[in-house]
């Protein structure tokens, strides 16, 4: 789906993606510590008052978006691990404290500088810890080099997926990991199953009618576009999002072994109005897990959702 406007000069947009980023990172952090800078420790400052942001709320937060198969999968104790397009470094930091030496690799030079400030005394000393800035549509790896390579839902950024994936398979050992959880483009069925479950957000108590026909008709419009090539695509602030996510699940089967394939949000749209509603928080993750369960089921039963779990191996 193209977001991005076809005049601007790619270092242009890599400008733009910075600035989108560094305001977003900024705007969380006077706030208090969101959950992609610490999995362990997010909390709101006690001045910030009420918030119902999902990133300082880890209850919600990882009833939505279980990281579990990720972290352990990308667990090799006193291996070597590479993550990419690592954010504020949340998951490198959790593979350090599990006994790791992780590079992070990230963008935003802001970010990076935030991820290595945040470390220094948060981190497993007896191992490395690095955060740096990599352009990863031009990111050349060393041959060998990594245990795992990791990514959360950063990949779908990258324009050139298929040369990363080639980077990513010379720069792993033999028999070496390749583990990530990503965002991928949303299918009509997919789409319209949105459409449909979005209403039974007031069966939970949701009351803001207005905001749930704006996401009905967000939704709608994205589906006529993909059918018909018309009208408006689904507009972000972010220059290259879903710049590569078309490409994610043919290239990682194009380049490596695929040992676990798994979906999930085949009914995301409702699941997150609940988490940023006003609902009491029992309420809230009662909806999310009953939510969930039937994105579980649907899943198991053919539907792939807009996010996808991967395990591989080098070939």
């Amino acid at each position: 789906m193209e977001t991005r406007p076809d005049y601007k000069s790619y270092d242009s947009l890599v400008e733009d993606e910075i600035k989108f980023w560094s305001r977003e990172l900024v705007k969380s952090i006077r706030k208090g510590i969101p959950i992609n800078l610490d999995y362990s420790n997010s909390h709101l400052f006690k001045e910030s008052g009420k918030s119902n942001d999902i990133y300082f709320h880890p209850e919600v937060y990882k009833e939505m978006y279980d990281k579990s198969f990720l972290l352990d999968k990308s667990t090799i104790r006193y291996g070597k691990a590479l993550d990419l397009v690592c954010g504020p470094g949340w998951l490198a930091r959790e593979l350090n404290k599990r006994g790791m030496d992780v590079e992070g690799l990230e963008l935003n030079p802001f970010i990076v500088g935030v991820a290595n400030l945040y470390s220094r005394k948060r981190k497993n000393n007896k191992f490395t810890l690095k955060y740096s800035v990599s352009d990863l549509n031009k990111a050349v790896f060393e041959k060998e080099k990594y245990d795992v390579i990791c990514a959360d839902s950063g990949l779908h950024h990258i324009s050139k997926i298929d040369r990363l994936f080639r980077q990513i398979s010379k720069a792993l050992k033999p028999g070496g990991r390749f583990v990530f959880r990503e965002h991928i483009d949303r299918d009509f069925p997919t789409s319209i199953l949105n459409i449909i479950t979005l209403p039974i957000v007031f069966m939970a108590g949701y009351k803001n009618y207005w905001k749930v026909a704006k996401k009905a008709r967000s939704l709608i419009k994205e589906t006529f576009y993909m059918v018909f090539n018309r009208g408006e695509t689904m507009e972000w602030g972010s220059a290259f999002e879903d710049a590569g996510a078309s490409e994610i699940v043919s290239c990682a089967k194009k380049y490596f072994n695929v040992e676990i394939e798994r979906y999930s949000f085949t009914i995301f749209t409702p699941v997150r109005v609940i988490a940023d509603s006003n609902l009491e928080l029992d309420k809230k993750i009662q909806w999310i897990n009953y939510f969930m369960k039937i994105d579980r089921k649907l899943n198991q039963n053919g539907f792939h959702g807009e996010c996808v779990e991967f395990l591989l191996t080098k070939r």
